[in-house]
């Protein structure tokens, strides 16, 4: 290259770091606020329980729910457990007094034995009528 084409990209390099540097130095230089100390209060350390607690107001309902059938009918005369005590297969949960599904047994035990002996005499009967018994009186000549 030719000289003057030379001291020109010099001078170019020299003006861009000049401006740059210049730039740079007078640049107003913004200094963060400052803050007052956060106020700390010391304790002396003794053994304790951390408690955590929380209050929250809603509604719980169950994860699962699960219906329940006597096997005997009559009125409740003890209940043995609470609203959300956990149960076990087998645990006795009511008392019912079965005084009323036993009378109606009773009833109905008497009604079968009258059945049958109606039964009896409807199967007497229609055997008598089979044998085509001739009443007294009522003959042929």
């Amino acid at each position: 290259m030719k000289k003057g084409v030379k001291r020109a990209i010099w001078a170019v390099v020299i003006v861009v770091i000049a401006v740059f540097l210049f730039l740079r130095l007078t640049k107003k230089t913004e200094f963060a606020e400052a803050t007052a100390d956060p106020v700390v209060t010391v304790e002396k350390p003794h053994m304790g329980d951390v408690r955590l607690t929380t209050q929250l107001i809603g509604t719980i309902e169950p994860a699962d729910v699960v219906y329940i059938f006597p096997k005997a009918g009559g009125d409740i005369t003890a209940v043995n457990i609470k609203a959300g005590d956990t149960v076990t297969a087998g645990q006795v949960l009511v008392e019912i007094d079965t005084k009323q599904v036993d009378a109606v047994r009773t009833s109905m035990e008497a009604a079968k034995v009258s059945a049958e002996s109606a039964q009896n005499v409807l199967n007497r009967m229609t055997a008598q009528g089979d044998m085509r018994i001739i009443p007294p009186g009522s003959g042929s000549r």
